[in-house]
């Protein structure tokens, strides 16, 4: 997802400011949510571009939302605010490949500077119920194998807690931000009949996973 900047339809005079939103890569995927820092808008005004007929307009999809209690009053002007899906207008188009602008409005003179900071968008991804993932498919295949023998039971292990773990691992993937992942969720899950074992599933730059275990 790229942000743009904050761009003013004339340079003088009563002007609409609004930022742009472009998306990548999320073809397939409903916006579930947005989450960002708000500082100094009043309120805003989401629209989307869509054809309509032979054109291209920009429909709004989420009425004029308030973003601070008085606008002449700073206390909630650097507040966090989250938008749902839920929110938005029968005009919203679930077409993850459309972009987005986000009209700021600010009537009070107090504020010359204004805009939204740290804006993410998180992405739903449906997949058919109880398909087995590729992992798990390459995993049942490796473990009627003939690969593991007597002496291979922490392999087995290790494959068998990506089996079980692939339940968490499907839950933070359909909950994807377009912005850099920061924070590592982290979870301990037990075999029923041996150790404890800590996992740890990072998203690296490249948006891939990575899944580590050790024991307890």
């Amino acid at each position: 997802m790229t942000v743009g900047p904050v761009v003013k339809t004339k340079e003088k005079g009563p002007t609409k400011c609004y930022h742009e939103v472009l998306f990548r890569d999320l073809q397939g995927r409903r916006i579930k949510k947005i989450q960002f820092r708000n500082f100094y808008c009043a309120s805003l005004v989401i629209k989307q571009q869509q054809m309509c007929g032979d054109k291209l307009r920009w429909r709004t999809i989420l009425e004029e939302k308030k973003l601070m209690a008085d606008p002449h009053y700073e206390d909630d002007a650097q507040a966090w605010h989250s938008i749902l899906e839920s929110e938005f207008t029968a005009a919203y188009d679930p077409d993850g490949t459309k972009p987005f602008r986000f009209y700021l409005f600010q009537p009070s003179p107090h504020w010359r500077r204004y805009e939204l900071r740290e804006l993410a968008c998180y992405a739903l991804q449906t997949t058919p119920q109880n398909a087995p993932s590729p992992t798990q498919l390459n995993s049942d295949a490796l473990l009627k194998s003939s690969l593991f023998g007597q002496g291979d039971r922490n392999m087995r292990n290790i494959v068998l807690l990506q089996q079980r773990s692939q339940e968490i691992v499907d839950t933070i993937n359909t909950f994807e931000s377009s912005e850099t992942i920061s924070n590592n969720p982290v979870s301990a899950l037990a075999f029923d009949h041996g150790p404890m074992v800590h996992v740890s599933i990072r998203h690296n730059s490249d948006s891939t996973q990575k899944l580590t275990a050790r024991r307890s």
